[in-house]
């Protein structure tokens, strides 16, 4: 049998040949990148902690000896109190509000799922039936303990006393908040601020970790004031305004 003719530079040409085609194929095939996996949004309804929160749509909650009630409206303007769950959830769309606020002030306005602004007259009474953004529809929101009071342009707080809802609260004889006027507002997740809702290393600071950079025990409100330091960065700031607090209680 006669053999297949080969000469000296064959092998040479087939190795040439072969990387001409990978080159090829390489350049005809895409090139493979790694999926980027947008990041979910987050869902539900939280509980405000700062004024940057308040925003979009919200709950204000009080929560009492009979359970838990929010402000809610009707398509008539009228302002009530109704019961809502455990979860603290609305389960209609007259228990949603709408934080609105109020340019180059730190107050803020509540709108009605009809659109209409919630009013404070002086002697109390509530309605959602404002057009526009006046002195009676502005509202201030004070943050005490994780919970908020909510004060009129009248200088009285919001109260939740089913049926009704009013806005004739009193502070205490020392000026203090009174717990009949503590609410629980509630945002949806997804409308807080990103550096709010993105748990960070600070946040997750445990009440022993806390302690140590304070170097003493803190109680339960300490602990929740450093967190949310930590959060808006200023940690280091908040631990020394409560070692200073500390010693002028020890002196008093």
């Amino acid at each position: 049998m006669v053999s297949k003719l080969t000469f000296k530079n064959d092998k040479k040409r087939k190795r040439e040949k072969a990387d001409r085609s990978d080159k090829v194929h390489k350049a005809e095939r895409p090139e493979r990148t790694t999926a980027v996996v947008p990041e979910e949004e987050p869902e539900g309804w939280v509980s405000a902690e700062t004024a940057e929160e308040l925003r979009g749509p919200c709950m204000l909650v009080q929560v009492g000896p009979d359970g838990a009630h929010c402000v809610a409206t009707d398509g008539a303007g009228r302002v009530s109190a109704a019961a809502v769950g455990d979860e603290l959830e609305p389960s209609a769309v007259r228990q949603v509000l709408v934080i609105v606020p109020i340019v180059q002030s730190p107050r803020f306005a509540l709108k009605s799922h009809a659109g209409k602004f919630v009013t404070v007259s002086k002697y109390g009474v509530c309605e959602a039936t404002a057009e526009a953004i006046g002195p009676e529809q502005e509202l201030e929101f004070v943050e005490a303990g994780g919970l908020w009071h909510v004060r009129s342009a009248w200088g009285k707080l919001l109260r939740v006393a089913p049926p009704d809802v009013r806005c004739d609260g009193e502070l205490g004889a020392d000026g203090a908040l009174e717990a009949d006027t503590a609410l629980t507002v509630r945002v949806q997740a997804r409308f807080r601020p990103r550096a709010a809702a993105a748990a960070t290393a600070e946040e997750r600071l445990s009440t022993r970790e806390l302690e140590t950079r304070a170097g003493m025990a803190l109680d339960r409100d300490a602990v929740r004031a450093l967190r949310r330091a930590a959060r808006d960065g200023r940690l280091n700031e908040a631990i020394l305004d409560v070692r200073e607090r500390s010693k002028t209680d020890h002196r008093c």
